[in-house]
């Protein structure tokens, strides 16, 4: 259960040390879920990533109703075992709130890739190919854990890709939720109507995975979208090289109803694997 410690701020700021071991180093993103902080651990004087565990509860009596089962999640999250997910090394709480300690991982985000790589029109779609079939495979892991886990905030600078060319999802946090439906904060353009609604679901995930492989393949803005952010253009009225087959498997990703999408990661994988091969020319 939570321990006593000084009162922390809604965010910190580089230099402050966190359960008398972590030395905030550099705040890297707020998806929106949770701030996430690259820290020292002062005790193997390693670099990690510490996520601090936002809640959406009104009250204090609520917050506290639910911490055990925040504990059994956290416990769960240190259990899960996946090339595409890094290692969870500790939870504890700060100021009644939950922090989550992750292994570092060296690489750079898709978002960056695509800027130094993918100019002007976007990356080579052998390339996406093969992130989309590691993709499909970590969300079919999560998805199939019992409950279901979300990963809720895909998109490329959520993802970073190692040197050895493996994807890691990066701030998959567990995120206490009240009972009556919250909206998630998330960039317009890759969460779906449901989850902006306060009602995701694991087809959520493959929404949003669609629009992540739709913005490496074109570097279009899906926020710029017409008539609505959710009318996503196809992938070849911007890149008429790339394989229908692979546009479709992405718009079926994209649509509206996720009754209508692909009816699991796993499906959407197969379907990416099974792909005829690429012409040397279109790779």
């Amino acid at each position: 259960m939570p321990e006593a410690s000084d009162p922390l701020p809604w965010s910190l700021a580089p230099g402050a040390v966190l359960h008398q071991r972590y030395l905030v180093q550099q705040v890297i993103a707020d998806v929106g879920l949770a701030p996430v902080y690259v820290c020292l651990d002062q005790r193997s004087h390693q670099q990690c990533t510490v996520t601090e565990q936002l809640d959406y509860f009104l009250t204090e009596a609520d917050r506290q109703a639910v911490l055990p089962q925040f504990e059994e999640a956290a416990r769960q999250r240190m259990a899960l075992r996946h090339p595409a997910i890094p290692v969870v090394l500790e939870y504890f709480f700060a100021n009644g709130r939950p922090f989550q300690v992750e292994e570092w991982v060296a690489g750079q985000t898709l978002d960056a890739v695509l800027q130094q790589d993918g100019q002007p029109y976007g990356l080579p779609e052998a390339r996406v190919r093969s992130w989309a079939v590691q993709l499909c495979d970590a969300l079919a892991f999560l998805h199939s854990r019992q409950p279901p886990i979300l990963f809720r905030v895909m998109k490329p600078t959520n993802l970073l890709l190692t040197p050895s060319e493996h994807l890691k999802l990066l701030h998959l946090a567990v995120v206490l939720f009240p009972k009556e439906p919250v909206r998630v904060v998330m960039r317009m353009g890759y969460a779906p109507p449901e989850q902006l609604r306060g009602n995701p679901e694991p087809r959520s995930d493959l929404y949003a995975l669609g629009a992540t492989l739709h913005r490496l393949l074109t570097q279009h803005d899906a926020s710029t979208n017409r008539p609505s952010v959710f009318d996503f253009p196809t992938i070849r009225s911007f890149r008429p090289e790339v394989t229908p087959e692979f546009d479709g498997i992405i718009g079926q990703a994209l649509q509206r109803d996720p009754q209508t999408r692909w009816v699991s990661a796993q499906a959407m994988g197969q379907a990416v694997q099974h792909l005829p091969p690429l012409q040397t020319a279109r790779a």
